[in-house]
């Protein structure tokens, strides 16, 4: 019998030109990458001195975690399969560290307390069993995830998309399989009616949202990006400061 597994390794196989050509975005120009940035500093504002490490899972070129190095005090790490985009993240960022590996191993390694990881577009080439898996790693060890996908509007749990090469997954229902919640979302449809749309996410471990009284105001779905709500909330931040 063939799996789901079975059947998107078989058609990575057959377009692995097409996998190799893919280019990654340039974050300082892309809205989905600042929106991605704005979910990851607004969670630290309200867990300060909680995180520390990040971890980029399917890094590609290393162009995104590059950025964030930059912008970011933390431990920064990259993970993708074997490729030449791998390669090349390894030979153009060398003050950064790059691991072949996939998500599960990344999971059982660095998932923590004090960890980040950040999934740019990537978990819709995973298999629901294995994002299952990692998921729950991510709970039992308390780490959060800040993510992009595409998701489903409606209550389908999974629906093949790119010939087959991609799934859209009801992350609210796979979240709460999990015992993960939302800490922030952003959910955008690209067409009135379509099934699935564009998703801009964090997700913590549930117990993490209690006694927070920012994560249980901000734990919810938003109606327009977190960029400027975060601005709002530092302006807020300062003008309490020189009160």
């Amino acid at each position: 019998m063939t799996t789901r597994k079975q059947l998107l390794a078989d058609r990575w196989r057959k377009d692995s030109d097409f996998a190799e050509k893919v280019k990654d975005r340039d974050p300082r120009k892309d809205a989905q990458a600042r929106e991605l940035v704005a979910q990851m500093q607004f969670l630290r504002e309200t867990f300060p001195g909680r995180y520390t490490h990040l971890v980029e899972i399917g890094s590609g070129d290393g162009r995104m975690l590059d950025f964030l190095s930059r912008t970011e005090d933390l431990d920064m790490i990259g993970s993708d399969l074997a490729g030449h985009r791998l390669t090349r993240a390894m030979s153009d960022y060398p003050h950064l560290e790059f691991h072949e590996a996939d998500l599960i191993s990344m999971a059982r390694q660095f998932a923590r307390p004090h960890t980040i990881f950040f999934a740019m577009n990537v978990l819709g080439n995973i298999i629901e069993d294995d994002l299952e898996v990692f998921l729950r790693i991510l709970h039992r060890r308390g780490s959060a995830l800040v993510f992009s996908a595409r998701d489903l509007s409606l209550d389908t749990d999974m629906l093949y998309l790119d010939k087959g090469m991609a799934f859209a997954y009801n992350y609210k229902a796979l979240m709460r399989r999990t015992n993960m919640t939302f800490f922030a979302s952003l959910h955008r449809y690209r067409e009135s009616g379509n099934q699935q749309g564009g998703l801009v996410a964090t997700v913590v471990k549930k117990r993490q949202m209690k006694g927070s009284r920012v994560a249980e105001l901000h734990g919810r779905r938003l109606k327009k990006p977190l960029t400027l709500r975060v601005w709002l909330y530092r302006l807020r931040a300062k003008l309490l400061r020189r009160s």
